[in-house]
């Protein structure tokens, strides 16, 4: 090898090393920007995604209060029949078995009480 040939090869593996250099910070740099790009594109999913856990929650608490509503309003009807069949007055005597329907009005009322307790209860 002459003189000539070893500082043209040292010339040609400074400049590769060089580019390679910044072939190298070019990729970590682009890797970065990668990053940071899909950063914000994370938080618009996760905060996509914890609106709609948001809007599921508030719906199953809408349902959970209607029906909770519901109950309490058959509750109270309930609570009406079992003290007029109990209690009667004019034709209500005529009430054929009154005795078993005041009995099962009143299952039924236990039934709505346990519902409403298992409601509240969740």
């Amino acid at each position: 090898f002459s003189a000539h040939s070893i500082a043209g090869y040292a010339r040609v593996t400074s400049r590769t090393l060089a580019n390679m250099s910044q072939t190298t910070l070019l990729v970590q740099n682009c890797c970065e920007i990668e990053e940071q790009l899909a950063g914000p594109q994370d938080r618009d999913e996760r905060l996509r995604d914890v609106g709609e856990l948001l809007r599921r929650a508030e719906r199953k608490h809408e349902e959970t209060t209607d029906c909770l509503c519901s109950v309490v309003e058959s509750i109270s009807e309930l609570k009406k029949r079992i003290h007029r069949n109990e209690n009667p007055r004019f034709l209500h005597y005529l009430v054929i078995n009154r005795k078993q329907k005041v009995e099962r009005l009143t299952e039924e009322l236990l039934n709505l009480v346990a519902t409403q307790q298992s409601m509240w209860d969740q």
